[in-house]
């Protein structure tokens, strides 16, 4: 299988879109439960979107790699989507002072 050349962008890309979404839920986490699953829902939806348009844009200027392109970027979804709710539930555990 080929491996899209990308992929060191892809991990940049995620890395930073996560730590912009996970502070914005840290920060809501720590208000109201409301306030947080509101934020929390809005994240989510900005981030499949956003997400959703640069694989179509990708796949469309970029027809060759559009696959190995599309399996990569769902792995690193996969991955910091986890890593993500991981983080925000030991967040909410800890106790607050």
């Amino acid at each position: 299988m080929k491996i899209t050349p990308v992929y060191p962008f892809l991990l940049l890309f995620f890395y930073l879109f996560s730590l912009l979404a996970f502070y914005f839920s840290f920060k809501a986490l720590h208000e109201k439960i409301s306030r947080f699953t509101n934020t929390y829902l809005i994240v989510n939806f900005l981030k499949l979107v956003i997400f959703s348009m640069i694989i179509v844009a990708y796949a469309y200027l970029n027809r060759e790699d559009a696959a190995p392109f599309v399996i990569s970027f769902f792995i690193y979804y996969l991955l910091f989507t986890t890593y993500e709710v991981i983080a925000l539930y030991k967040a909410n555990t800890v106790e607050k002072p």
